[in-house]
């Protein structure tokens, strides 16, 4: 879960805010890459949030599935790597989350909440977001379904709806590509990693 923009600025290229790389959005693959860092235990609670397990890691962060107590649901967690973020760095992906959190739409995967990790798991900023379950960037699911052209255009038309919704925010999604645009298990969109 990256809006590398306050609420009404757009945010270039050049401008990462501190974050190392942030243009790459993590770039998150399945696990079983390592890198530097911590991970984060099963069972580590982050203050009502409780990991369960790792999902997906990438150069920037890793993201674990987890289950918040109340509301009590699963969620994904996004953590930053220890070593891939600045002062300066975790003090605005914070205020990214809550900017993140103005955007309700039914294809942007919601923000709940965000904090920093004890110092136990490496005091890293993370945000805590809906679980997209079932998943699967946008293209994998297209192919695997063997998809019309006009089935497909009608899902990256629905990804395109949730852009313009950040758009009118005045939020733009810097890494916009079939990774960041999953497909659940009921076959809708939500845009992730703004």
């Amino acid at each position: 879960m990256d809006a590398h923009a306050a609420p009404g600025a757009a945010a270039g290229p050049a401008d990462d805010g501190g974050l190392t790389g942030a243009d790459d959005s993590f770039g998150l693959r399945g696990p079983g890459t390592t890198g530097p860092g911590r991970d984060l235990p099963v069972g580590a609670n982050l203050g009502g949030v409780t990991i369960l397990g790792l999902v997906a890691e990438g150069g920037m962060g890793r993201v674990y599935a987890a289950r918040q107590e109340a509301p009590r649901r699963t969620v994904a967690v996004k953590v930053l790597r220890a070593g891939a973020v600045s002062a300066a760095g975790a003090a605005r992906l914070l205020r990214e989350a809550e900017t993140l959190a103005l955007l309700h739409h039914p294809h942007i995967a919601q923000v709940h909440t965000c904090g920093i990790a004890p110092e136990a798991y490496g005091g890293v900023p993370f945000l805590v977001m809906e679980m997209v379950e079932g998943g699967q960037p946008i293209t994998e699911f297209a192919n695997a379904r063997s998809l019309s052209i006009r089935e497909r255009a009608a899902l990256v038309r629905k990804a395109c709806e949730a852009v313009g919704h950040a758009h009118r925010l005045g939020i733009v999604h810097r890494d916009l590509k079939p990774a960041n645009m999953l497909v659940d298990a009921a076959g809708e969109p939500k845009l992730i990693d703004f």
